[in-house]
C-alpha cells in the first residue's frame, strides 16, 4: 500500500481511510485506460498493478502476474538489457524510454503486431526515496505504420532512381546539389557525392553552359520543365555530352520544394552524329575535289548532280547541265550504244558498264571520255539514280597518236638489237670474270653444289659446280680437277661430321642452313662455321674456319669456371674472417662492460669516458665487419626473383623505423609505387638504407620530411621505373655526388654522425644487380635527392 499511496501522491494513505478510497477510485480509473500501464514495487520489481489493456498484451490473467516479481513471471527476459534498464531507473531515479516495442496482440481471434512507446518513471515516497517504477505504454502503431509506409515509398523511389541508367540529381531551390543517384556518380566518375555536395549545380559545368543551367533552374522554380543538350566533362576529365531534362518537384500542397535533373549520356550519339556530319563533309569534299568527273543521273537521263570536274571536262556550266539530260551533250554517233547499255542496266542484265564515248562541248569541240556507269537501287530494288564517272581521254588519245608515230623509230632500234645483245654479252662475261676473281680472293671457302638424286628422288650426293681458290689450296688440287666431282668423293668426312645430312635437309626441307662442323686433324680438331644459301635446286656454301675463336671460347669458359671457384672460396673466407674478427671484438665489449659494472663509482670521469670510447669503437668495428661481409657477399648470394610490390616494402620499412620516425617527428610521404621483378630482401635493404640515411642526416631542430615517388620512363628504348627519394636534410657538396657510393666513404666525422660508410655502396650494388642504377644530387644544406632506375 505504501508504493500505491506514494504513486498517487497520498502521503498518509496508510492511516487515512479517505486516502485509501481516493486510491481505490484512481485505481479504478487507471484500470479503464485503453493504454497499457504497470506499477512495479521494490528492487525485485513486484507487479503491483497491471491494467486490463496490459494483461491482454501479456496474454495473462491478473492472478498469474500480480504480486510476483516481473522477471520471474517473464523469466526469459532475465539477464537482458531490459533488466539492466529497470535497475538503472531504480538506482539513478532517471526515467528511461523504449521508443518502439513490438507486441503480438490477439484481436478477434487473430494476432496483430502493435507498437508501443514505454516510459519507465521512478516512484518516490514522501521522503523522496525510490520505492518502485511506473511504466505506462502509448500505442504508436499507426505512427510506425505510417513511417514504414513512408520509408517503403522512399525506398521504392530510391530504387527507381538507382535503377535508372541516367544521372539523376536532386537540387534545392537555391540551385545547390542535395543528392545524386549511384549511376550518376559512376557516369560523372565521382568517388563520393561529398565531392560535389552543397555546390551550385551550374558550377559543375563549363563556363559556356552555366547561363543555360541557371535558366533551366529558374524555369523549374516557376513550375516549368526544360530540356537541352550540352557538353560537360566528368570529374576525372572525360569529355561527355548530355541530354538534360530539368523539372520541379512539388509537395502535397503544390509548392515547389526541390528540382530534379535527369541527365542522359549521349556522348556516343553525339559522336555518331559528328561522324555522320564529317562523313557528309568528306563526301562533299571528295565529290567536288575528285580528279574524275562525277554525276548523278536520273533513270530518264536527266542530270541531278554534277561536280566541278565534270563541268570542266564536258565544257558546260553546272546550271545548264542540271537543266538537261546526258543525251543533249552526247555525240550523236555514240548515243545509240549508250542508251542500249543504260536499258540493259535498268533491266538487270548488267550491274554496270564501261564505254569510251564523246561529248560535245559548249564551244562545239568534241572531247573523248572514258565513262563508267552503275545504278543505285532502293531497298525494294527500284532504280533511283545512276552514278556516272568520266575521265578525260584527250591526253591518252594524243599519246596513242604519238605511239603510232614512234613505231617507225622502234623498228629502226630493233634492227640494231643484235649488235646491242652482243655488246651486253661481252659485258656480262667481264662481270663474271670479276666476280670469280672476288670469290677467289675471299678468306672464306665457297663451293656451289647441285643435288644428285636416285630414281626415287632421294639425294645421294652433290655435284660440285664451283669452288674458289681458298678451298683448292687446302685440298692441294686445281679447281678444274675438282669441279664435276661429288661432295662425298672430294670430302669423305662429310658423311660422318653431319655436313652432308645438314645440306640435304636444307635443300629438301628448307631447314636452317647455318650449322657448325668439326674436322679431326692430326694436329688437333678444326672447327668450321657453314652457311648455305639456295642456288636454284642446289646451294652455295660458305665455309669459315673458326678454330681460333672456338679455342678462345673454350679457354674463356675454363677461366669463368676458375673465377666461380675463386669467388666461392672468397665468400667462404669472408664468412670465416668475419667470425674470427668479430669474436675478439665481442670479448673487448664484454670485458669492458664488466669493468664498467665492477668499477662503477670507483673511476674518475676521464676513465669512464675512455671505457665508453672503447665500447663505441668496438660497436663500430662490429658494424663495419657486418657491412664488409654483406657488401663482399652480395654478388654471390642468389636471392629469389619474384614480383615485388614496393608499396608493401616501404610499408614494412615505415613500421620497422616507427620509433625513430616518432623520435624525430619525421614525415614519411610515400606516393603509389610500382610492382616489379626483383629480390625482395635486397630491395628492402636498398630502400631501408636510403630512408635511414635521410633520418640520420637530418638538420637539427628541423623535422625530417622524406618524399618517395615514381614514374615510368624510357631509357635507350627500354622501360624503367624512376623512383626518387627526396629529403630536407643537411645535403652535401655536389662534388661528392659520385664519391658517396664508394665503400667506407664518410663526409662527416663519426662523432657527428654514426655509420660504417658502406650503406650507399650497398645501395649501388643492389641497384646494379637488378640491372638498374642509382644517382645522388644535392646542395649543402638543401637536402638530397636519390634517383633509382629499376627495370619495369
Amino acid at each position: 500500500m505504501t508504493n500505491k499511496a506514494a504513486f498517487f501522491g497520498t502521503e498518509q494513505a496508510a492511516t487515512a481511510p479517505q486516502s485509501l478510497l481516493a486510491a481505490t477510485a484512481e485505481y479504478h480509473l487507471l484500470a479503464q485506460m485503453p493504454s497499457p500501464l504497470a506499477v512495479f514495487g521494490g528492487d525485485d520489481f513486484i507487479i503491483e498493478f497491471a491494467n486490463p489493456a496490459l494483461l491482454q498484451i501479456w496474454n495473462k490473467s491478473a492472478e498469474e502476474v500480480l504480486n510476483k516479481p516481473y522477471f520471474e513471471v517473464f523469466a526469459h527476459l532475465q539477464n537482458t538489457g531490459l533488466e539492466n534498464l529497470y535497475h538503472e531507473v531504480y538506482r539513478t531515479g532517471l526515467a528511461q524510454v523504449r521508443e518502439e516495442v513490438s507486441y503480438l496482440v490477439e484481436n478477434n481471434g487473430a494476432q496483430q503486431e502493435r507498437f508501443f512507446k514505454i516510459i519507465y518513471t521512478p516512484i518516490r515516497n514522501a521522503a523522496g526515496a525510490i520505492t518502485g517504477i511506473m511504466a505506462p505504454g502509448y500505442d504508436i502503431t499507426e505512427q510506425v505504420k505510417a513511417r514504414r509506409i513512408a520509408e517503403e515509398k522512399e525506398e521504392f523511389n530510391r530504387t527507381i532512381l538507382e535503377s535508372s541508367p541516367d544521372c539523376i540529381k536532386i537540387i534545392d531551390t537555391e540551385g545547390r546539389m542535395i543528392s545524386m543517384s549511384h549511376q550518376g556518380l559512376c557516369l560523372m566518375e565521382l568517388d563520393d557525392f561529398c565531392q560535389v555536395a552543397s555546390q551550385y549545380w551550374w558550377d559543375l559545368w563549363p563556363e559556356e553552359s552555366r547561363d543555360t543551367i541557371k535558366a533551366s533552374v529558374a524555369k523549374a522554380l516557376k513550375g516549368q520543365s526544360t530540356q537541352f543538350q550540352a557538353f560537360c566533362p566528368t570529374a576525372k576529365g572525360t569529355p561527355k555530352w548530355w541530354d538534360v531534362v530539368v523539372s520541379p518537384v512539388h509537395n502535397t500542397q503544390g509548392g515547389i520544394t526541390e528540382i530534379i535533373s535527369v541527365s542522359r549520356d549521349i556522348t556516343y550519339q553525339h559522336r555518331y552524329q559528328q561522324s555522320i556530319d564529317a562523313s557528309e563533309k568528306r563526301f562533299r569534299s571528295t565529290f567536288e575535289n575528285a580528279q574524275a568527273g562525277i554525276a548523278h543521273v536520273a533513270p530518264d537521263g536527266k542530270l541531278l548532280l554534277v561536280n566541278e570536274r565534270f563541268c570542266v571536262i564536258v565544257g558546260h556550266s553546272r546550271e545548264k547541265l542540271l537543266e538537261h539530260g546526258f543525251q543533249d551533250i552526247t555525240h550523236p554517233e555514240d548515243l545509240k550504244l549508250d542508251l542500249e547499255l543504260v536499258q540493259q542496266v535498268l533491266d538487270g542484265d548488267k550491274e554496270s558498264y564501261n564505254l569510251e564515248k564523246r561529248y560535245i562541248r559548249e564551244d562545239g569541240e568534241t572531247i573523248w571520255v572514258n565513262l563508267t556507269v552503275s545504278l543505285v537501287r532502293d531497298e525494294a530494288g527500284a532504280p533511283q539514280y545512276f552514278i556516272s564517272v568520266i575521265q578525260d581521254l584527250s591526253q591518252r588519245k594524243a599519246a596513242e597518236e604519238k605511239v603510232r608515230q614512234s613505231e617507225a623509230q622502234y623498228r629502226n632500234l630493233a634492227e640494231n638489237l643484235e649488235q646491242q645483245v652482243a655488246q651486253r654479252t661481252g659485258e656480262l662475261e667481264q662481270s663474271q670474270a670479276f666476280l670469280k676473281s672476288v670469290l677467289n680472293r675471299t678468306q672464306n671457302g665457297i663451293i656451289t653444289y647441285q643435288p644428285i638424286r636416285n630414281k626415287a628422288g632421294i639425294i645421294t650426293d652433290f655435284r660440285i659446280t664451283f669452288i674458289n681458290d681458298m678451298v683448292t689450296k687446302d685440298l692441294g688440287q686445281s679447281a678444274a680437277g675438282i669441279i664435276g666431282k661429288t661432295m662425298l668423293e672430294t670430302f669423305p668426312d662429310a658423311a660422318h661430321n653431319g655436313a652432308f645430312t645438314q645440306l640435304v635437309r636444307f635443300v629438301d626441307y628448307n631447314e636452317d642452313g647455318h650449322f657448325p662442323i668439326t674436322v679431326f686433324h692430326p694436329n688437333g680438331p678444326l672447327y668450321f662455321d657453314v652457311v648455305a644459301d639456295r642456288l636454284g635446286e642446289g646451294a652455295t656454301v660458305t665455309i669459315t674456319n673458326i678454330t681460333g675463336q672456338r679455342k678462345a671460347a673454350l679457354q674463356l669458359e675454363a677461366l669463368n669456371q676458375e673465377l666461380k671457384r675463386s669467388n666461392a672460396d672468397l665468400q667462404q673466407f669472408a664468412h670465416v674472417a668475419s667470425h674470427d674478427l668479430k669474436e675478439p671484438v665481442r670479448k673487448i665489449k664484454t670485458f669492458t662492460s664488466r669493468l664498467q659494472s665492477e668499477l662503477e663509482g670507483k673511476l674518475e670521469d676521464r676513465s669512464i669516458q675512455y671505457l665508453d670510447k672503447i665500447q663505441s669503437a668496438a660497436s663500430r668495428m662490429i658494424s663495419m665487419i657486418d657491412g664488409v661481409l654483406k657488401y663482399s657477399t652480395l654478388s654471390g648470394n642468389e636471392e629469389p626473383v619474384e614480383e615485388v610490390n614496393l608499396n608493401e616494402i616501404l610499408g614494412n620499412i615505415e613500421s620497422d623505423l616507427e620509433v625513430l620516425l616518432q623520435q624525430k617527428t619525421a614525415v614519411l610521404e610515400i606516393e603509389p609505387l610500382p610492382t616489379l621483378q626483383g629480390a625482395r630482401v635486397l630491395l628492402y635493404q636498398l630502400f631501408y638504407n636510403l630512408v635511414n640515411n635521410s633520418l640520420k642526416f637530418s638538420r637539427p631542430e628541423v623535422p625530417p620530411h622524406i618524399r618517395i615517388h615514381s614514374e615510368a620512363v624510357m631509357v635507350n628504348a627500354k622501360s624503367f621505373f624512376k623512383i626518387k627519394v627526396t629529403d630536407n636534410g643537411i645535403g652535401f657538396d655536389p662534388a661528392y655526388a659520385e664519391r658517396i657510393f664508394t665503400t667506407f666513404t664518410r663526409l662527416h666525422s663519426k662523432d657527428q654522425y654514426e655509420g660504417t660508410g658502406l650503406g650507399l655502396a650497398l645501395c649501388q650494388k643492389i641497384a646494379e644487380r637488378h640491372g638498374g642504377s642509382i644517382q645522388a644530387s644535392s646542395n649543402k644544406g638543401e637536402g638530397a635527392v636519390f634517383t633509382i632506375l629499376l627495370p619495369a
